[in-house]
């Protein structure tokens, strides 16, 4: 039979290999909040797509400029007659026309404008779908490593529990402690193993989410890399709130989509009062014809068309002349009127104007929520800190309460079980440090999105602070 120290080194020995197969197989990948940014969007197919589409319409509107320049037609005729008992007939002819759109009251352009700031819009819809990734990612990381310290302080905790229950074992046979003493040190045992077993448990829920959103296999191990821990203590962003707001106004997604809407509203306001603004057009022609090729006899003509295209009363002009060289000259001249077909267009400039006004008013509005909501975030940052601050107070009372009371432990002036319980309500303490440092950097991200800022650069409103 093998002694217990042979079966010890072959434990050990199968342990590492284990452990090395493990890391093998299982590639170790670095991760800081900056690069898990960068494969979050590049990862996302939905945001493709997006991009995709959003380039194909850019291509589209700029395409569109053909419609501005003048159109060509040509024409050709070849019609042949047989008739019975008579003479046959045959005509033939060739006709060139160049369209030429002089003007559309500019109603052409604004809505080309329209569709341009629509794009834009697109855009801007975009960069937001954009930082909703990042902010999925920044919670998910920020999680993930929230819950790895946490677990590193239930561990520590777990194993002088371990220590204090062998050495309250060894008590126990002695007679030295009362077995309801040593039945609570096991039970803290217990606790603390399952809830470290639940932190684990959250921790791999966190990290499939987060390797799934960065494109990464579930096999591949990650480590991240931040400057927040529990000593963080957050941005001073305190004396930032008028640089805030101003940079607010520049780019705030909702301020900039409030934007968009008005000029929306105020080109569409501009098209339906543009109507009396007359359309106006030029055509050429020249007409080569005969009875049979070659084409003999040119004619020259050129035309142009004034419309006014109001909805009450549509109104149309047109002059042309035309001459056969050394045969005939000509000119023309024709106007037109109808009644309208409907009075809609009555309200519908109404209610471009009130459409106008309402946009107007909406981003006057929105701009005032955008100010309370920093106001608000500031305030609610400011408290995080103190919160943090008095509870690192408190952590550091409780740590020295533990301190002494473990020189009491040792020279029997207190319970085993009340040592274990200033241990645990440390732990406890350290815990909640952890999850408000987590609502601290939360609470810095949502400043940073309502003032248009990218994530991280409220880093740069802290760093101006400290030097004042």
């Amino acid at each position: 039979m093998k002694s217990n120290a042979d079966i010890r080194s072959l434990c050990l020995f199968l342990a590492l290999l284990a452990m090395t197969t493990t890391s093998a197989a299982s590639p170790l990948v670095t991760i800081d909040i900056q690069r898990a940014y960068d494969m979050s969007v590049k990862n996302s197919t939905e945001l493709k797509k997006a991009r995709y589409e959003q380039m194909a319409e850019r291509r589209r509107l700029s395409l569109n400029t053909w419609t501005y320049l003048p159109s060509l037609g040509l024409n050709l005729s070849d019609s042949r007659t047989t008739r019975y008992k008579a003479t046959d007939t045959s005509a033939v002819s060739m006709t060139s026309t160049l369209s030429i759109p002089i003007t559309q009251g500019g109603r052409k352009k604004m809505k080309r404008d329209i569709q341009r700031i629509s794009l834009d819009l697109q855009e801007l819809l975009l960069t937001k779908s954009e930082d909703e990734i990042k902010d999925t990612c920044f919670t998910l990381f920020s999680e993930t490593h929230i819950l790895r310290l946490k677990l590193k302080a239930l561990r520590d905790l777990e194993e002088i529990t371990k220590q204090q229950y062998v050495i309250a074992q060894m008590e126990s046979s002695l007679g030295k402690i009362r077995e309801v003493d040593l039945l609570e040190t096991q039970v803290n045992v217990a606790t603390l193993a399952q809830e470290a077993f639940t932190t684990e448990s959250e921790i791999m829920v966190r990290e499939y989410n987060l390797k799934k959103l960065l494109g990464l296999d579930q096999e591949t191990r990650i480590e991240l890399i931040t400057e927040i821990d529990g000593d963080y203590t957050g941005r001073n962003v305190r004396g930032s709130a008028l640089m805030l707001k101003s940079d607010a106004m520049r780019g705030n997604s909702d301020i900039l989509q409030s934007r968009f809407a008005v000029e929306q509203s105020r080109i569409n306001y501009r098209i339906a009062y543009s109507n009396w603004i007359p359309n106006v057009g030029l055509q050429a022609s020249v007409r080569l014809s005969g009875e049979q090729y070659p084409l003999q006899h040119p004619e020259y003509g050129m035309k142009a068309t004034i419309d006014f295209p109001m909805d009450l009363m549509p109104i149309s002009f047109s002059f042309g002349i035309s001459t056969t060289p050394d045969i005939e000259y000509g000119r023309s001249f024709s106007s037109g009127v109808t009644t309208p077909t409907s009075l809609e267009s009555i309200v519908d400039r109404q209610l471009a104007r009130m459409s106008f006004m309402l946009a107007i008013e909406e981003n006057k509005s929105t701009e005032e929520d955008v100010n309370f909501q920093l106001d608000q975030y500031i305030l609610e940052h400011d408290r995080l800190c103190q919160e943090l601050f008095l509870m690192r107070q408190k952590m550091e009372i409780q740590a020295q309460k533990v301190a002494i009371m473990r020189l009491q432990l040792e020279i029997g002036q207190t319970t085993r079980v009340d040592y274990l319980e200033g241990e645990n309500d440390l732990l406890n303490t350290r815990l909640d440090i952890l999850s408000e440092v987590l609502s601290l950097i939360q609470a810095e991200r949502a400043i940073e999105k309502t003032a248009g800022l990218d994530a991280g650069n409220l880093t740069r409103y802290g760093e101006e602070n400290d030097k004042k």
